[in-house]
């Protein structure tokens, strides 16, 4: 394994108790508490989380891209490829993908972000 799957797992946990700390303090749901966890989680990157978890990607690339789909996949994001996708094009999806600012997200119980990839580069992100 190339990340800290402990340190995600720590990550995980301090999400579950700031759910559970708005939860309480704001009264509502858990459902509406881990919404207002995630919009108002800081901005970053997925190349700086997999950098914190113990892995600095410079470059997707041949060598590295299962290494990479599986950490992330641990992180909680869940890639759906299209078959016509070629490996090529995915690395460069990857690249760029790494690389786009999104909420922190680390993934934890009952949380998965999807990201569907098709050719020429067009993506489409849920979370579930």
């Amino acid at each position: 394994m190339v990340v800290d799957y402990n340190y995600i797992i720590e990550k995980q946990t301090q999400r579950q108790n700031r759910i559970t700390s708005v939860m309480h303090t704001r009264d509502i749901s858990q459902i509406e508490a881990a919404m207002w966890v995630d919009m108002n989680s800081p901005y970053t990157t997925n190349r700086k989380q997999l950098a914190q978890a113990g892995y600095d990607v410079e470059e997707v690339d041949e060598w590295n891209l299962e290494d990479i789909l599986d950490s992330l996949q641990l992180m909680g994001i869940e890639f759906v490829i299209a078959p016509e996708v070629t490996r090529k094009n995915l690395i460069n999806q990857m690249n760029s993908l790494l690389d786009d600012e999104i909420p922190e997200f680390w993934g934890g119980e009952g949380v998965t972000e999807v990201v569907r990839i098709f050719p020429a580069g067009n993506t489409e992100n849920d979370e579930v």
